[in-house]
């Protein structure tokens, strides 16, 4: 069976989610800090992680990291915070190879599975379209970010 390690403080949004996936006949381990959801992972590995940013103990951007550096579980990020910084830092957790500049024949092979000079133009269209939905200002992206003559990375514009 399906296993979800939901990591949130707030008790009634934790509880929610644990009635609304054990309604789906999915297994659940609730916890609401950082430093009980390493040990619970460690010892209960999951299928999928439900991790909140804001966590006492270790915060979620810290448990992303260490999460991500022992598995390749997927994560779900969830915040209530708008912060463009703090979107980056959790892409950047999540990555596997945070800084890495991807060009757009690596990203058609990692992504689409194939690679095709041709179709490295859908690259860029795609970067759009995901850029329309993450960034405050998508013609200024501060989280997906073109590397002229390259091709594209997370995080921060560098000076």
């Amino acid at each position: 069976m399906t296993l979800v390690l939901v990591v949130d403080d707030d008790q009634d949004l934790a509880e929610m989610l644990g009635i609304v996936l054990t309604g789906a006949g999915i297994d659940v381990d609730l916890v609401s800090r950082g430093d009980e959801a390493l040990e619970v992972f460690r010892n209960n590995p999951p299928d999928l992680v439900l991790l909140d940013v804001m966590l006492p103990g270790l915060d979620g951007i810290e448990v992303c990291r260490q999460i991500r550096a022992e598995s390749m579980v997927p994560i779900v990020m969830l915040s209530a915070k708008g912060d463009s910084h703090d979107v980056v830092r959790g892409l950047e957790a999540l990555a596997r190879e945070p800084g890495r500049v991807f060009s757009r024949d690596a990203l058609l092979s990692e992504v689409w599975g194939y690679r095709h000079s041709t179709d490295t133009r859908l690259v860029n269209v795609h970067v759009q379209r995901l850029r329309s939905k993450i960034e405050h200002d998508p013609e200024r992206p501060e989280i997906v970010l073109t590397v002229r003559g390259v091709g594209y990375k997370a995080g921060h514009q560098s000076s």
